[in-house]
């Protein structure tokens, strides 16, 4: 598994305090990299050194999250198939999980 911590920005956040749904997306995305980094170590985004292609991400909110107060992103390997792979997220808040993601194959 692997652990980011994510400080939420001022700009993350709606007129309530809390987390806007479409940074989670981004704050995935970013714990994401270690697993990638396995495939392309410096993350060269070049057709020629690109190996991964991200089909589907989906997750839901169980929680709220909010404005001061880091959020902690796990990522892991859910499935290894033939040809492609499953990433899981997590993101945590106070040490409650506040939305869980199952990613869908990504192609090795």
């Amino acid at each position: 598994m692997f652990k980011i911590t994510v400080t939420p920005r001022f700009g993350d956040i709606d007129g309530l305090r809390h987390v806007n749904n479409t940074v989670l997306a981004v704050w995935f995305e970013k714990g994401r990299n270690p697993i990638f980094r396995m495939f392309t170590p410096d993350l060269d985004l070049s057709y020629e050194k690109w190996k991964l292609i991200l089909v589907r991400t989906e997750f839901d909110f169980l929680a709220q999250m909010y404005y001061g107060s880091d959020v902690e992103i796990r990522s892991y390997i859910t499935h290894i198939g033939n040809s492609s792979f499953t990433i899981g997220h997590e993101a945590w808040q106070d040490g409650e999980l506040k939305a869980p993601e199952q990613g869908r194959p990504c192609p090795l």
